[in-house]
């Protein structure tokens, strides 16, 4: 079961479940933040202002899902990026937390963020 909880800062928090990604549960919250339907693979464009553009295209979903997972010290606590015009921050506990971004309120920006160096020198073993 899906959990959300809003605060006072107008942030919405989602707890992942059991077996859940961190791509799947930031989709997810984004997409009932904003009420934007997930993308789905097509080629070429989707053709519906109603979907959100691939999480794809700000951060590489299968670093993100394997981000905690390598970082067995504990180095990496959380990550936060833009992505639909909002912040969103994943932690190492599975929590994810959406909240207006007012840096790209008016103007939304993506930034595609590398794979950590950890995950580029194992992605090829």
């Amino acid at each position: 079961m899906e959990r959300f909880s809003r605060d006072e800062t107008a942030a919405t928090w989602y707890e992942l479940t059991d077996g859940q990604t961190r791509s799947d549960g930031v989709v997810r919250a984004v997409s009932a933040v904003t009420g934007l339907l997930p993308a789905v693979p097509l080629d070429g464009d989707a053709g519906s202002d109603d979907v959100m553009d691939p999480l794809a295209s700000v951060i590489d979903p299968d670093a993100l899902d394997n981000l905690f997972e390598r970082s067995d010290d504990g180095a990496v606590t959380s990550i936060t990026f833009s992505y639909h015009g909002l912040s969103v921050t994943v932690d190492a506990s599975g929590i994810i937390r959406v909240s207006p971004d007012e840096a790209t309120a008016e103007s939304p920006t993506r930034t595609r963020v590398p794979a950590p160096e950890c995950l580029r020198e194992t992605a090829g073993q």
